[in-house]
């Protein structure tokens, strides 16, 4: 089976085929589950149909058999996906198509409409952009000018239109700023919304970065994105401000939901999005620094293949390492064939994100550039201008940068590439699309007992086999023709003689040889839970709310704990205290204040572990994030060294940040605005320095550990106040007082702790968690272990460490509540979450440590 090429198939004796491409949506139920806000029905304005329930009352009321007519429901909204069509988006066509067609098969938008971005002609000089719906053929260009009056062709009327744009905002078109002014200006009249291709870890090495990021909230049912309300992360005063913002979502229910409920004017929800500059100027002065080519320069090229490849591994998931490995292997490259090898060698659930990775680390290249793409790169000297058409897209063939092939390929033995082809014929046997039908890609089937001259192949490699039994499910003569001519074809004569043709080479090895074995004696031994690590005693004092005649009073009382302390060089350390086995009755029944997520309450057991005593500092983080890997450790993304809101900066304006008194820098307050991924960099880098296997808490463990052995809404007992947690002080919870309301963040272990020695459970910043997010508790795990799928309902026998890049794209979980928070979403059995990407003023984490289980470097 040979990869489709233009005019190849009159070349040589072969038949196409329809390979069925493989999916690469999550379920429909998902998806359509997370849309629902949005497929209400309204009356039509210009639409009648019979009303029969009314119509019978009146022939029985007035015994005239007269109609009664009535408006005509019809759907709330259509759909306008507009699909990026730059060189970098050609491997996410598959699954905006199979979004376009999920939207029509469920029936419950007005018009389902798909129209192509054609970026611009830059050789042209006249920027103009074109737009062509899929089901015509001809392109209409528009200049910018016109771009920014009319939105490109909406499936219905802005009032009633929902446009999504689907794109990774990595082409010139992006980087140039056009596209972005145009989605301002756009947004001013129907809700727009990106829906980026990659998560958000990737998305921040596009045009994307030199926006400020956003919290978006909406009041106004259907309404533009001019009505939202943007509070900026960079103002701890949270102002809130009406438009110039867009929502940044990703195709999956977690991303989806919010912003569905965002649309239909749910205001208890925010989402991330980007703020765009209204002013051009403005806009050009921070995409300018942050253009590939303005940082060329100061990145020092790679100057050999190990560099390239060392390059790649620094930043790339660990699904993207494997899957250029195995496409080393691989006889062939273009897209479908790619495709095809991610499915049948990485897991499911890896998506197409590891194959983008691929095409977008330089480390491959188009083998040919068409006629119609060189005047593009001769003027921008760029790849990434170049526009392909979906059929070149497919025939496009793809070879490795010069000496990065025999570098990987000198870690393959000979049998891989046959592991591959016979991996991938395996799949085909399950994708063989015999009627044609849904989303697939053309291939050539060739009699492989015929000669081909060798020219007539122009370099096309074979990367399937498919059976004669397999050939005769297609429907038509010529196929049939063809099976049974494979059939009756006796087996091809071997061409070369042994051994006269056959070279001989010399090997040494070494033998085994068995000999008696004595018999197998019962030996005793002890396991150490952890080597190596003396554990101390660490003062602290806790705190219990007791009412009195009416009054609450605090009855404080010191407390000694045992855990350790993990140096992180220097003159700073990370202190864990331990938390003992036990089991304890998970969420609530009958709280004041509960939501329904919160149940059904149900037992859990856990096993002995280790948690830091605080939220990870800004000292702490700070520290790690300029840790530089040893040889034999690898980091997965860069940190930011200073991600925080509340943060003292040099030439910061008096007022921003609030020392409390004695406070001289904010070093010792949680860190915050990290994103889950983040933090799990975070936790593998710890890992990897120290051997033991650091990560975020399970669901489970964070709630034992806050509890500490209580049963009652706090730790501190039926309720709460300011001066015990860092909350909003001017709500109460139950009958509990009002208080002060910080606005800001405070040091960590200024309030007192709980029963087991930890500060700031309650309130500060919201904290992360391992586990995805859940609507209750049916099905969850009772051992301790993360829930880590939403979707299979996958449990964990133990828990454990995970790594970046397994799942980047449902809603992690978050607990604890902040200091911006109502007092009840501090309860201990309180549940939020938050997409893995998302990084906000209010969000930080905490680190536990694991009694056994290998790091995240083994």
């Amino acid at each position: 089976m040979l990869p489709r090429q233009r005019e190849l198939d009159a070349a040589i004796a072969s038949l196409p085929v329809r390979l069925q491409a493989p999916r690469l949506l999550p379920p429909d139920r998902l998806l359509l589950e997370a849309l629902r806000p949005l497929m209400g029905r309204v009356p039509a304005a210009d639409r009648q149909q019979l009303d029969e329930e009314a119509t019978a009352e009146r022939c029985a009321e007035q015994r005239l058999p007269l109609p009664v007519y009535g408006a005509r429901a019809e759907p709330r909204f259509s759909v306008t996906l507009l699909v990026d069509r730059g060189l970098s988006m050609e491997v996410w066509q598959p699954l905006a198509g199979e979004f376009r067609d999920l939207l029509v098969r469920s029936g419950a938008f007005g018009a389902v409409r798909m129209v192509e971005l054609i970026p611009p002609r830059s050789w042209e000089g006249d920027g103009a952009v074109g737009f062509r719906p899929v089901e015509a053929q001809q392109v209409v260009w528009k200049s910018p000018k016109t771009l920014r009056r009319s939105p490109p062709p909406l499936a219905a009327e802005a009032q009633r239109s929902l446009l999504l744009v689907i794109s990774d905002t990595a082409g010139p078109h992006w980087w140039d700023g056009l596209m972005f002014e145009v989605l301002e200006a756009w947004s001013r009249q129907l809700p727009v919304a990106i829906l980026h291709t990659l998560p958000h870890w990737m998305a921040q090495r596009t045009a994307l970065r030199a926006l400020a990021q956003a919290e978006i909230r909406n009041g106004d049912a259907t309404a533009s994105n001019s009505h939202y309300l943007v509070r900026d992360p960079d103002g701890w005063d949270d102002t809130l401000t009406r438009g110039g913002a867009v929502p940044v979502l990703s195709l999956d229910p977690g991303s989806l939901a919010p912003w569905s409920a965002l649309v239909m004017g749910d205001g208890r929800l925010s989402i991330a999005g980007v703020r765009i500059p209204a002013d051009r100027a403005v806009l050009e002065q921070r995409l300018e620094p942050l253009r590939p080519e303005a940082l060329a320069p100061a990145v020092a090229q790679p100057s050999s293949a190990e560099e390239l490849w060392q390059g790649f591994c620094r930043f790339a998931s660990a699904e993207a390492q494997r899957l250029m490995m195995v496409l080393a292997a691989a006889p062939v490259l273009s897209l479908p064939v790619m495709r095809l090898i991610k499915e049948a060698m990485l897991p499911p659930a890896s998506g197409p994100l590891p194959l983008q990775e691929v095409l977008l680390s330089g480390l491959l290249q188009p083998i040919a550039w068409s006629p119609e793409q060189e005047p593009d790169q001769q003027h921008t000297g760029r790849r990434d201008a170049v526009r392909l058409s979906p059929a070149d897209a497919d025939t496009l063939q793809y070879s490795f940068h010069a000496g990065v092939l025999e570098l990987l390929r000198s870690d393959l033995s000979a049998a891989d590439t046959v592991t591959v082809v016979r991996m991938v014929t395996g799949l085909l046997e399950r994708r063989w699309n015999a009627l044609g039908t849904g989303h697939s890609f053309r291939a050539l089937l060739r009699d492989p007992g015929l000669e081909i001259d060798d020219e007539e192949l122009k370099g096309v490699v074979n990367f399937a086999t498919a059976t004669a039994e397999l050939i005769e499910r297609l429907p038509g003569e010529e196929y049939q023709r063809f099976a049974r001519q494979l059939r009756g074809r006796s087996p091809q004569p071997v061409r070369r003689v042994w051994p006269e043709t056959m070279r001989f080479v010399s090997h040494d090895f070494t033998t085994a040889l068995l000999v008696e074995v004595p018999e197998l004696q019962p030996v005793r031994f002890e396991t150490a839970r952890l080597q190596n690590m003396p554990l101390e005693r660490f003062p602290t004092s806790t705190c219990l709310l007791r009412q009195e005649g009416g009054r609450w009073t605090m009855d404080s009382r010191p407390l000694q704990v045992e855990g350790y302390r993990e140096d992180l060089g220097g003159r700073l350390a990370l202190t864990l205290v331990k938390i003992p086995a036990g089991s304890f009755f998970m969420g609530t029944e009958e709280e004041p204040e509960r939501s329904e997520n919160e149940g059904p309450q149900h037992e859990v057991k856990l096993e002995s572990f280790f948690i830091s005593q605080t939220p990870i500092t800004q000292a702490q983080w700070r520290d790690v994030a300029g840790w530089q890997p040893l040889p034999a450790e690898r980091w997965r993304q860069y940190l930011n060294p200073d991600p925080s809101n509340f943060q003292t900066r040099e030439g910061q304006a008096e007022g921003e940040v609030r020392l409390f008194e004695g406070e001289a820098n904010t070093d010792n307050r949680p860190v915050e605005q990290v994103s889950w991924l983040d933090a799990i960099e975070f936790c593998n880098r710890l890992s990897q320095r120290t051997g033991r296997t650091y990560t975020l808490p399970s669901e489970s463990q964070w709630e034992y550990a806050c509890r500490a052995g209580t049963n009652t809404p706090f730790y501190f007992g039926a309720t709460i106040t300011p001066e015990l947690a860092n909350y909003d002080g001017n709500f109460t919870y139950a009958d509990g007082p009002k208080g002060v309301y910080r606005e800001q963040t405070t040091p960590v272990g200024m309030l007192p702790a709980n029963a087991w020695g930890l500060h700031d459970m309650h309130g500060n910043v919201d904290e992360w968690c391992l586990d995805h997010w859940h609507h209750g508790y049916e099905g969850a795990p009772a051992d301790g272990s993360a829930w880590l799928s939403s979707t299979d309902r996958q449990q964990q026998s133990t828990p454990k460490a995970v790594e970046v890049g397994t799942d980047d794209s449902e809603s992690r979980l978050l607990r604890g509540g902040s200091w911006d928070d109502f007092p009840r979403l501090c309860r201990s059995a309180c549940r939020a979450h938050n997409q893995p990407g998302n990084a906000c003023s209010y969000v930080g984490f905490r680190v536990v440590c694991l009694p056994q289980g290998p790091s995240l470097n083994s």
